[in-house]
């Protein structure tokens, strides 16, 4: 308020009243926060519904996947925490006293929005209620915008005191912030790393900072993406998933190799750094033998899959997952599986442009029990069409074991009428059979009226329609 100008040094009646009527007002507002506080006390079922510990459990069930598994995304939206926070002020010290509620922190290192990156004080309250649990770190950062080092230092010197915590980490930063995470004390509990490092692929341009811990972290998960292998320090002894993305085949090779454990490797954008047969720095040609790898999975391999594919004999192998590129070679693949015993199981391909020769890689895999293709080009049509054909017409030698097809397909062309003669087959009886189309089914009503009939004899077949069960919809209408 301005001072009075008519009362020197006392203020008017005017401006006296005005000050009581202030005091009456302010003190009406606690009154009012007060009782505004009963109220959702009162109001709130939770809090004499439940005991305390309940309510803990409850909050922890609304938790959606998101706040435990962080991305890009998250970081946009107010989490949960905070939410169930802002009910009222029971619910907010019920929240603050549920340590599960606090084991993810994800926050992004990023200069343009300085409330994105949390200060140094949340940081270390967040890691204070979430007690002693095992923590969930994700950590993003815009390659393209240059954030203060010091400031960067401050949070993670704070989460490295916590090492000893850290369950599961996931760096998604220019590569020279990984040194800053190095930890304090033996990281026990980390069983997942991924380091990913998003800035251009410039590794053979650049010196490579090494990822290094004062005590040599030992996960079962382990993500590299744009990163060298060699300046990553980390026990290879115990890892079971691998994923590595844009990175050299040779390197691939290389930590297959490093872990003698390990089931699955998923391998994406892998480039082929092969140096001539007469230099020095070539790498051995001889095939290497992995006996625990059973999963393998493919995407965006380009001219490296050959290179790669053609180095390795895996025996355990039970399930492959190829995106089929113009640099697919089927007799590649084929020489593997020969070679490794051929046990293969489950085989998913996401179709290229040329797929004359899936017939030909099927015949060769007389193990496969669940088959996934998802094709993406109009040739998919008399892809499945050849694929349908030989399910019905071929001798029991091809694909004797399958017991599951899933197609994804452009399906306006297709002759439906072939899923009724599949299903005459008698090893063909108890084949589950999904159809997804890309664009409108539209079976004619003699081959539809088969399979309704197949379907109501107890046969697994489902024909989906942009995502609903065109069989269903076909029979609610007919109803109506």
């Amino acid at each position: 308020m301005q001072p009075c100008i008519l009362g020197g040094r006392k203020p008017c009646s005017m401006c006296q009243e005005d000050i009581e009527l202030e005091g009456k007002i302010q003190e009406l507002q606690d009154r009012r926060r007060v009782l505004r506080a009963s109220m959702n006390a009162n109001h709130d079922p939770f809090n004499f519904g439940f005991p305390p510990e309940i309510t803990s459990h409850i909050f922890s069930l609304s938790m959606g996947k998101e706040d435990y598994e962080p991305h890009y995304h998250t970081l946009r939206k107010l989490p949960t925490q905070f939410l169930l926070g802002s009910v009222s002020r029971w619910w907010r010290q019920l929240a603050r006293s549920t340590p599960q509620l606090w084991s993810t922190i994800s926050f992004s290192l990023v200069k343009k929005n300085t409330n994105v990156l949390p200060p140094l004080q949340f940081i270390n309250d967040w890691l204070r209620l979430s007690g002693s649990l095992p923590l969930t770190l994700w950590i993003a950062e815009d390659a393209a915008i240059d954030f203060p080092w010091e400031t960067c230092r401050e949070v993670v010197d704070s989460l490295n005191q916590h090492s000893r915590r850290w369950h599961k980490v996931s760096l998604h930063l220019d590569k020279h912030y990984f040194s800053l995470f190095c930890g304090t004390s033996s990281p026990s509990n980390l069983y997942d790393l991924e380091v990913r490092h998003t800035g251009r692929s410039d590794i053979d341009k650049t010196p490579t900072p090494h990822f290094s811990m004062k005590s040599r972290p030992s996960p079962t998960h382990l993500t590299i993406y744009n990163y060298r292998l060699s300046a990553i320090e980390v026990a290879w002894g115990n890892i079971k998933f691998l994923t590595l993305g844009t990175i050299a085949s040779r390197e691939c090779i290389e930590a297959i190799k490093l872990a003698p454990l390990l089931e699955s490797c998923i391998l994406s954008e892998m480039y082929d750094d092969s140096v001539p047969s007469g230099s020095s720095a070539s790498y051995s040609q001889n095939i290497f033998r992995h006996t625990h790898l059973q999963k393998l999975a493919f995407s965006h391999t380009y001219e490296s899959f050959t290179s790669f594919i053609d180095k390795i004999e895996l025996p355990s192998l039970e399930d492959l997952q190829c995106e089929l590129d113009n640099y697919f070679e089927v007799e590649s693949l084929i020489s593997l599986l020969n070679r490794s015993g051929n046990r293969l199981q489950r085989l998913a391909l996401l179709g290229g442009e040329d797929l004359n020769s899936l017939g030909k890689l099927l015949s060769h895999i007389p193990s496969l029990q669940k088959l996934e293709c998802e094709l993406r080009y109009d040739n998919s049509t008399f892809v499945v069409q050849d694929l349908f054909q030989n399910l019905f017409s071929s001798p029991p030698a091809f694909l004797p074991k399958l017991s599951s097809l899933s197609l994804c397909a452009f399906s306006e062309s297709f002759d439906w009428d072939y899923i009724s003669c599949i299903y005459q087959r008698p090893h063909r009886k108890l084949l589950s059979l999904r159809v997804y189309s890309v664009g409108q089914v539209g079976i004619a009503g003699v081959d539809l009226a088969k399979i309704l009939e197949l379907v109501d004899q107890g046969f697994n077949i489902r024909i989906l329609e942009d995502g609903e069960d065109y069989l269903e919809q076909f029979r609610q209408g007919k109803g109506a």
